[in-house]
């Protein structure tokens, strides 16, 4: 965590985040991780299959059950 970056989440960003899960059906809380990612021209690396195919999205699949 200590080579993370903090990001304040604006306004601006809380809409982009709904329109994110409005168009994807995400749900709320990774409609806003997708949309903090890509307002920073970041690459969201994840293992939850709803971010599949994602524009900005690299999707691994999982090895093992969780």
């Amino acid at each position: 965590m200590a080579l993370g970056t903090i990001v304040d989440v604006d306004h601006d960003t809380a809409i982009f985040a709904a329109q994110i899960s409005f168009e994807t059906r995400l749900e709320p809380a990774d409609s806003f991780i997708l949309a903090i990612a890509r307002a920073n021209a970041a690459v969201l690396w994840t293992q939850a299959a709803d971010f599949e195919g994602m524009e900005g999205v690299q999707y691994v699949k999982r090895t093992r059950p969780v």
